[in-house]
């Protein structure tokens, strides 16, 4: 047993057979920091495969002998409220979902951007060359502002003469 303050977190790569919390190691560094409903960064699986989760609760005990210790706080302050972490637990009992997924629902869709306001995968789409498509600049670029799902269909839908090929850039 160990006397070193435990963190139960909702890990994000675990599926739904394997959702449970599990118990990190809170290191002394981030003792303060570490507080139910932050976002924290864990080693996860065999491989120490580092994951994103959320922090459940705080315990001075775990019946496991050896744990992971928390990596680092991707937050400055607490995300989640005590009633948005139970409304989380009630929507994985009730809507067949890891605890993670519904934390994910319950979150702004801004907290997996950088600071520029980009993802990572757009980042890298954008930064792609026109000629290595075989596309005019200004039709990319027309593509690329078509807001909604709706708009690209209808986009696609209205000038039929325009390959599959473009729907898959953005992809």
């Amino acid at each position: 047993m160990s006397e070193n303050r435990i963190a139960k977190i909702a890990v994000s790569a675990a599926n739904y057979s394997l959702d449970k919390p599990y118990d990190y190691l809170i290191p002394a560094s981030m003792a303060d920091s570490v507080v139910p409903g932050m976002r924290v960064t864990v080693p996860f699986s065999r491989g120490n495969r580092r994951s994103e989760g959320i922090v459940l609760g705080l315990a001075d005990r775990s019946e496991c002998e050896k744990l992971k210790p928390v990596e680092s706080c991707l937050d400055k302050e607490p995300m989640l409220t005590r009633a948005q972490l139970k409304l989380a637990l009630w929507m994985h009992d009730r809507l067949f979902c890891t605890v993670y997924e519904a934390v994910r629902a319950i979150l702004p869709a801004g907290c997996w951007f950088d600071t520029v306001g980009a993802r990572r995968v757009n980042d890298k789409m954008c930064e792609m060359p026109y000629h290595q498509f075989s596309i005019q600049p200004d039709i990319f670029a027309l593509i690329l502002s078509l807001k909604s799902a709706h708009n690209i269909l209808s986009f696609f839908y209205q000038d039929h003469h325009l390959l599959a090929y473009y729907f898959s850039l953005l992809t």
